[in-house]
């Protein structure tokens, strides 16, 4: 059995489901976690909008709370349209969706550009499942610098209020004292 530590499904089903699509984990995917013997994951939420990807399709697609609002209404759904997936937020709930025979899927947060500098949004991830979240993927956000930025800036204050924010969510994120 196999856990896949980072997962872009809740992605590619959004791409599917705004062309008009349904159960896209379900008919795209299931097969292929299966076949592969993956009995758990974590559902990145990853909403950025690079050149190379589907949101530059859509003129709404340049708002990253847009994105990110198409990407939980996406996980929302597919989780309602697959009851052979469990969101879960601790080892024992991913424990005991395993002895039922499902797959488990932890939530997490690839890059946190869409939250701006409203740090009520950490908690609201917190409250939607998430139990890991990096401030950046690769760009330069409000937050940090990721690795295509300069290296020398690092974390912003609003990042560092962020970083202790996901601290005090004691349970919620799985994070390193800084």
């Amino acid at each position: 059995m196999y856990f896949d530590g980072h997962s872009d499904l809740i992605y590619d089903a959004t791409r599917w489901r705004l062309a008009g699509e349904t159960h896209v984990l379900e008919r795209r995917h299931l097969h292929h976690l299966r076949g592969g013997d993956v009995e758990g994951m974590v559902l990145s939420l990853w909403s950025n909008a690079t050149e190379d990807t589907f949101w530059r399709t859509d003129p709404r697609g340049a708002d990253p709370v847009w994105r990110r609002e198409q990407m939980l209404c996406a996980l929302e759904a597919e989780l309602r349209e697959s009851p052979w997936l469990k969101l879960v937020r601790t080892a024992a709930e991913a424990e005991a969706a395993r002895r039922e025979g499902k797959i488990y899927a932890f939530f997490g947060i690839e890059g946190m550009e869409s939250i701006g500098t409203d740090l009520d949004q950490i908690d609201h991830y917190a409250d939607l499942g998430a139990r890991m979240a990096m401030l950046t993927w690769n760009e330069e956000n409000l937050l940090a610098a990721g690795a295509k930025a300069d290296p020398q800036q690092g974390l912003t204050a609003v990042g560092r209020a962020a970083v202790k924010r996901m601290q005090r969510r004691e349970g919620s994120f799985w994070m390193c004292r800084i």
